[in-house]
Parts: C-alpha cells; structure tokens; sequence
C-alpha cells in the first residue's frame, strides 16, 4: 500500500456497513468537511504551514461512540480514534475511522493517530470485552454476554 494514499474508498469496512442517517444534520456537515480537507490537503499545507497541528486538536470528525454499542454518533479528534485496519484491537475502545474519512499515511503522525494503537489501548480493549469495561461483570457491557463475545448488532434496537 502507498504511504501517500488515502484508505480505498470504494471499499466497504465493518463500520461502513452498519452506518445509517441518524438524522442529524451535524454529522453530514461534518462528513463533508472531513472529505472536502482530504480532496484539498496539498493547498491547505502549503498555505497555512501549521495547519495540521492546528487541525489534530479540534473535534470534527464522525464516529460511532462505542461506550453506546455504535448506536450514537459523536465528534472526536483524529488522535481519539482508531484506524479501520486497527478495528479488530481497539472497537470496544476507541471510535473507528470510517475508511473513507481516513487521512493518507503521511499525516498520521500529524495528526495523532497511533496505527497500530498503543499497549494500553489494547489492554483495555481485552478488559472491555472480557470484563464489560473492566466491573468485572460481563452483563454490564453491551459488547458482550456470559463469556459470549459478539460484535456489535447492525440492526437498531
């Protein structure tokens, strides 16, 4: 895969799938912002030098909140999500990047995204889906039931 490149954007990942209009006007403005900084990410660099920086801490990107099962979108900071490629070590954790807001490569590090996460987001990622957030009762976490490990449902409830 090309460092340079962004995530394929004609494929479909697990949080794509499951995503549907919530009704919220916010969260498609942001979306359109998110794709309107990658289709532009050249001109706005060589413009505002600072600009990535200054672009790693605000709170405008979509996501599933995954303390809610998915069912809720939030704003995060890139830095605050996890990478699609990163899903499988960080869903009970961390928000995931929908692929086709993902930034290329070359930014990651500008913009605070750790892919693969650290240590202990991991940790705490096993602690959630073995532990229900680490209570140490199962039954309390919407990811998973009586040692039963399920990902999240695509269909509201």
């Amino acid at each position: 895969e090309d460092d340079d490149s962004t995530m394929n954007e004609s494929k479909k990942t697990r949080c794509d799938e499951d995503e549907d209009d919530d009704g919220s006007d916010i969260v498609s403005l942001a979306e359109t912002l998110v794709s309107r900084l990658w289709k532009d990410e050249a001109a706005f660099a060589r413009e505002l030098p600072d600009f990535w920086q200054k672009v790693a801490q605000i709170r405008f990107v979509p996501g599933k909140d995954p303390h809610t099962g998915f069912k809720s979108f939030r704003l995060y900071r890139f830095s605050e999500m996890a990478m699609d490629s990163d899903f499988n070590l960080a869903w009970a954790v961390r928000p995931v990047l929908l692929s086709r807001h993902a930034p290329p490569r070359r930014r990651l590090k500008l913009l605070g995204v750790a892919s693969p996460p650290d240590k202990s987001t991991v940790l705490q990622n096993l602690i959630n889906l073995c532990y229900g957030g680490g209570s140490g009762d199962s039954s309390s976490s919407p990811y998973g039931h009586d040692g039963v490990w399920k990902l999240p449902s695509s269909s509201s409830s």
